[in-house]
């Protein structure tokens, strides 16, 4: 299914104070589109025709093209139609906010750059002007991508740290010149004419023009006459008033783009809309906490996000490693010891099993988490009751996700990404566990309107200052037990290590009083 939009619509804003905010609205524009899509981004300096360029590929008048020349928060406006070719396919537009050319290492603008070109399967640069060396090497943002997007130097070879999966095709568009492209009296193709421009960068590294060379895994050249004899209010001018030369430089992008590949991330598979929304907020999230983007593990963080959000969760357990950073080191393997039988918890009768419920009446829609099990002072388990009443009104049925992990290790901020809301599920700021208890959170199931999402958030295991790991395991006994999908979550390598630390399904009689066969 596509989304058609009447006009674009705001998707990301960048404060002054560097935090990246995604629009809410147009986030669920993006959960209705199916797969292939196609996502073509245009960046460049400020007053050089973007927009312009992008209503004109659009056919029709949407994106503002504003004459002010003073600078504005940086932002990206997207914009959703049909592919002309291809119904089944989906154009998404992204008209980002011009940057000032003595300012282009300004850190507000690197954000909507690096955004620009990892949401995009074509990334188009646009620049007035003649097409030289000089005027590439003014693109500086590129430098400072390998240090904010990175993968593990072990997996993948050093000079290919970005591939073809991950970055879009470069695409430079030349406005505004009648461009002779000769060498030695050699008249040559745009695409020879640029290949020859980022030859003259490759004695430097570092500079902008060699690394376009190096990352994007191709280039093309597409050069724009004047859109207009006279040059004045031309973005108000019918396209039919526009220079018949422009816009049939317009049709030769247009055709390339509508024929591009669509969107991936790391593989052949194409992306849905909503796994772009994933996508979106994982990076503005790491943005804005200025934190290195490992796309590897946005990769494994995508395919859950997807995976859960898309209600795959058939078999009674299903389980699943999910991997994120944290800023304190995990404590170390937690050794076997025999354990006492935990107590007993308040019994709870069950009128119908939790699973198998069959009335569809409309769903229970918390507006915050509330403490389903209170882990008391003396360590001790106590049902609370108004959780209980909250299940007991809960007449749809559930899909349950729970999450065990080791403490501080952002399992919180995973439930609320779940939950799709910015806050919920108490986060701690220290090194101290800030979830007490198992938390729970029933929320409308984003793709199943007769379902109803149960998240269930627990106390972080292995906690130094508790020291108890009976109670972890009553804890983990209790999330297993109530889940239909666990999801073990860890920071760090995935080796055996890490599969070690989770001690607590090896611990046996010992650790729960009997045998739990799932």
């Amino acid at each position: 299914m596509s989304s058609v939009m009447d006009g674009p619509v705001w998707l990301v804003q960048v404060s002054t104070d560097g935090a990246v905010r995604v629009n809410p609205a147009a986030l669920g524009t993006l959960d209705a589109i199916s797969p292939p899509l196609q996502v073509i981004s245009i960046f460049g300096p400020r007053q050089t025709g973007k927009s312009h360029l992008l209503n004109c590929l659009a056919g029709r008048t949407g994106f503002t093209v504003s004459n002010d020349t003073s600078p504005k928060d940086p932002g990206i406006k997207m914009w959703c139609l049909p592919n002309p070719l291809d119904k089944k396919q989906t154009l998404i537009l992204l008209d980002t906010e011009g940057f000032e050319e003595d300012w282009a290492v300004g850190e507000a603008c690197c954000p909507i750059f690096i955004l620009s070109v990892l949401l995009s399967s074509v990334f188009l640069y646009n620049t007035q002007g003649p097409i030289t060396c000089e005027v590439l090497n003014k693109l500086l943002h590129v430098v400072a991508l390998p240090n904010q997007v990175q993968l593990p130097s072990s997996d993948w070879p050093s000079e290919s740290f970005l591939l073809s999966g991950v970055l879009p095709a470069f695409m430079w568009c030349v406005r505004d010149v009648a461009l002779e492209m000769e060498i030695d009296g050699i008249e040559l193709l745009p695409n020879d004419y640029l290949a020859s421009i980022l030859n003259e960068g490759r004695d430097d590294d570092e500079s902008p023009t060699s690394m376009i060379q190096r990352l994007f895994p191709s280039q093309k050249l597409f050069n724009f006459c004047l859109t207009h004899g006279s040059g004045k209010d031309i973005e108000k001018l019918p396209h039919r008033q526009l220079s018949s030369c422009f816009m049939d430089q317009v049709e030769v992008l247009k055709t390339d783009l509508l024929r591009s590949e669509p969107k991936t991330f790391m593989d052949a598979a194409y992306i849905s809309g909503k796994e772009l929304r994933v996508m979106l907020e994982h990076f503005a999230d790491n943005l804005t906490r200025n934190s290195v983007i490992w796309l590897n593990k946005e990769k494994e963080e995508i395919e859950l996000m997807a995976q859960l959000s898309i209600g795959e969760m058939e078999s009674p357990m299903d389980w699943d490693c999910f991997h994120t950073e944290a800023v304190v080191e995990s404590p170390s393997s937690i050794p076997h010891q025999s354990l006492d039988p935990p107590p007993r918890v308040q019994d709870q009768p069950r009128k119908q099993p939790l699973l198998v419920r069959t009335s569809l009446k409309g769903p229970v829609e918390m507006p915050a988490p509330v403490c389903l099990i209170e882990n008391t002072k003396g360590n001790e388990l106590k049902v609370n009751q108004e959780a209980v009443d909250i299940l007991n009104a809960t007449e749809q049925p559930v899909v349950v996700v729970a999450i065990v992990g080791l403490y501080r290790t952002g399992k919180s901020y995973l439930m609320n990404k779940l939950a799709a809301k910015q806050t919920g599920f108490s986060l701690g700021a220290t090194i101290q566990s800030h979830t007490k208890g198992i938390w729970m959170w029933c929320v409308p199931h984003p793709c199943r309107d007769n379902c109803t999402l149960v998240l269930l958030d627990t106390e972080g295991l292995g906690d130094v200052e508790k020291g108890d790991q009976k109670n972890d395991s009553w804890i983990f006994a209790l999330a297993v037990l109530l889940s239909s999908t666990l999801v073990y979550n860890s920071m760090g390598t995935i080796n055996n290590q890490a599969v070690e630390s989770l001690q607590y399904p090896f611990t046996g009689q010992g650790a729960w009083g009997c045998r739990v066969m799932v």
